[in-house]
C-alpha cells in the first residue's frame, strides 16, 4: 500500500487540484477521443465530452457526454461544459478539443507547473503542428493592442501571454467565475481571444509551460508564404473568422490597434486563399457576407 501511494504522490501533486477537462467535439474521430480521455484519466482528470454533431454520436467509452444535438459553436459548446463542471465543484477546468494530443508525462508536468504556481489562474502548453512541424508561436498583446511572437526557444523557463488558443489551455474556477462564460454569439472564431482579453483587462495572463508541450493543427492545411504559415479554412470557417475580427472593434477590453490589424489581415489572408484555393466562388460569397454582417454587427450562427 505504502509504494502504492508514493508513486501516486510522484505522479498526482498534494493536496491534488479537483481538475475536469472539457472536450468539444464535432464529427469527430472515436479514436483520438478515446485516447484522449485515456490519457486524460490515467492521471486523475474527469473528462467530459460536449459534442455539436448534428444528432447523436455513441460514444463507446466511460465519461459524461453532453449531446448538443446541433452545431451549436464552441462558446456555446464550452459553456455547457463549464456549467457541468462547476456543479461536481471543480476547482480548474482543462480545455480540450477533439485533435487534441497529449502523453501522461505532459500531463503531469503541466499539472505540476499548475501546483507549483498557486497565484496563477491561467495555464497553457506550448503548441506544435503534428503535421508542418513547427512550433506555433504565441501572440503576446500589450492593453495598447502591441503584438509580440513568443516562441518557447527564447526563454529560460516559463513565460507569460495576454491570449492564447483554447485547447490546451486551464483555466482555474474561481477566475471563470469572475470573468464570465465565453461569448455565445461569437460562434466560432475569437472566443478564446476575446475571453483572454478580457482577463488581461482585469489584470490576469497566461502562464505559458514551457516544457510542456502539445501537438495540435490549426487550420484544415496550412500554406507557406514569405516565411508566413497561413491556415486554410472552410469558406464558411472563414465566414466567421472575418465577421468575428468586425465584431472585436466593439469590445472596450480589446485595443483598438488589434481589432483593426484583424479586419486588416482577416482581408489579406482571404485574398491569397481566393488566389491559392479551390472553390473560388464560395470563398468570394462567405467573405463578402462576412464583411456585410461584421459591419452591421450581426452575431451568432451564420444563416443562409
Amino acid at each position: 500500500m505504502d509504494s502504492h501511494n508514493n508513486k501516486l504522490s510522484k505522479r498526482i501533486p498534494s493536496p491534488a487540484l479537483r481538475c475536469y477537462a472539457v472536450i468539444v467535439t464535432f464529427n469527430p474521430d472515436i479514436n483520438k477521443v478515446r485516447s484522449l480521455i485515456d490519457i486524460l484519466q490515467k492521471n486523475f482528470i474527469t473528462a467530459v465530452v460536449v459534442d455539436n454533431t448534428i444528432g447523436a454520436i455513441n460514444y463507446p467509452f466511460s465519461c459524461h457526454v453532453i449531446n448538443l444535438g446541433d452545431n451549436l459553436g464552441i462558446a456555446t459548446a464550452q459553456n455547457k461544459g463549464i456549467e457541468y463542471c462547476l456543479t461536481k465543484q471543480a476547482e480548474a477546468i482543462w480545455f480540450f478539443d477533439q485533435d487534441s494530443v497529449i502523453t501522461s508525462s505532459f500531463v503531469e508536468r503541466f499539472l505540476s507547473t499548475v501546483h507549483e504556481n498557486p497565484h496563477d489562474k491561467i495555464f497553457a502548453p506550448v503548441f506544435w503542428d503534428e503535421k508542418k512541424g513547427f512550433e506555433y508561436a504565441i501572440t503576446n498583446i500589450d492593453s495598447k493592442g502591441n503584438r509580440q511572437k513568443l516562441l518557447s526557444s527564447s526563454f529560460p523557463s516559463d513565460f507569460y501571454s495576454s491570449i492564447v488558443i483554447s485547447s490546451g489551455c486551464l483555466i482555474k474556477s474561481d477566475l471563470l467565475m469572475k470573468i464570465g462564460p465565453m461569448l455565445d454569439f461569437l460562434f466560432i472564431d475569437y472566443v478564446d481571444t476575446e475571453w483572454c482579453l478580457r482577463a488581461f483587462y482585469y489584470g490576469y495572463k497566461v502562464h505559458i509551460i514551457k516544457n510542456a508541450r502539445m501537438k495540435h493543427s490549426i487550420g484544415d492545411n496550412t500554406i507557406s508564404l514569405i516565411g508566413f504559415n497561413v491556415p486554410i479554412h472552410s469558406p464558411l470557417r472563414r465566414y466567421y473568422r472575418i465577421r468575428n475580427a468586425f465584431l472585436l472593434i466593439r469590445f472596450k477590453h480589446i485595443p483598438k490597434k488589434l481589432a483593426f490589424r484583424e479586419v486588416i489581415f482577416c482581408c489579406c489572408h482571404q485574398l491569397i486563399i481566393i488566389l491559392t484555393q479551390e472553390k473560388k466562388l464560395a470563398y468570394v460569397k462567405y467573405f463578402l457576407r462576412a464583411v456585410y454582417d461584421g459591419l452591421r454587427n450581426k452575431t451568432g450562427k451564420f444563416v443562409n
